[in-house]
């Protein structure tokens, strides 16, 4: 699959994240990451 020219190509929602985590300073660990990604899985889950 060709990926064409960033100016030809939409920015998605994904490249923007990923530009921000990449354009971020490192203070923003995996933990941090793994902590937030659990929070919101426990307050995404149904109660049950």
């Amino acid at each position: 699959m060709m990926v064409p020219p960033l100016s030809e190509r939409p920015v998605t929602e994904e490249d923007e994240e990923q530009f921000r985590r990449e354009s971020m300073p490192r203070t923003y660990t995996l933990r941090q990451r793994w902590a937030d990604y659990r929070a919101e899985a426990r307050a995404n889950r149904p109660k049950g």
